[in-house]
Parts: structure tokens; C-alpha cells; sequence
């Protein structure tokens, strides 16, 4: 179901696949090469590294930054 948001000329519909993480998703699995998926792994590793509480992030994305960090590797 879509919402209207905003005011005027600024408004725009929400549409079902608009969320958080939709978009975001989908460029790690169709922009970005496996070394960019690595880099952004190996990011998220070192900035979270024994802080991570409720991740949600793309799946595939999510379970390496969990092994890394599991694995005590940044």
C-alpha cells in the first residue's frame, strides 16, 4: 500500500520494496565486485568488533561480518 509523504511539490509515494535496506542490499549483491564486498566486510569488522547487537544487514553480508568477527579478525 502506497503512502504520500511531505508537502507540495516535495511529495513523494512510498511504494512496498521501499525500506532501510532494500536498496542497500542490492548494491552489495549487484554493484559491488567480490574485492568491494571484502572491503565493506572487513569495514564493518573493524568498526563493530565485539559491538554488534541486532545486525540487519543483506544476509550474505551479515554471516561474514559474523565469522570475521567470531574469528577475531579485522
Amino acid at each position: 500500500m502506497a503512502h504520500r509523504r511531505g508537502h507540495g511539490a516535495a511529495a513523494y509515494t512510498l511504494h512496498a520494496q521501499n525500506d532501510d535496506w532494500g536498496q542497500a542490499g542490492a548494491m552489495v549483491r549487484e554493484l559491488l565486485d567480490a574485492a568491494a564486498r571484502t572491503q565493506r566486510v572487513n569495514n564493518i569488522v573493524g568498526h563493530l568488533l565485539n559491538k554488534v547487537s541486532e545486525p540487519n544487514v543483506d544476509k550474505d553480508l551479515g554471516d561474514r561480518v559474523e565469522q570475521d568477527i567470531r574469528a577475531g579478525q579485522s
